[in-house]
């Protein structure tokens, strides 16, 4: 899952170090937690928006999938 998100996010430029992937089994389907930095020169909204578009696109990929939740950081 780790590679998917990473070879998403190199599709775009904000959002890099894609980490702490976890990824739970459910009955419904699986539920994929993960960490990523972007740059801090994007405000807040436009953070969540790239984080937003990366859970989609995973989603998209991935039938299985029930849920994607990303956590942004600004990249130090």
């Amino acid at each position: 899952m780790k590679t998917a998100l990473s070879e998403l996010a190199a599709l775009g430029r904000d959002i890099r170090d894609v980490h702490n992937v976890r990824v739970r089994e459910t009955d419904e389907g699986e539920i994929v937690n993960f960490h990523c930095r972007v740059d801090p020169q994007l405000s807040v909204q436009g953070a969540h928006e790239n984080v937003d578009a990366l859970e989609r696109a995973l989603k998209q990929r991935s039938p299985t999938i029930k849920r994607v939740v990303g956590h942004a950081e600004p990249i130090r």
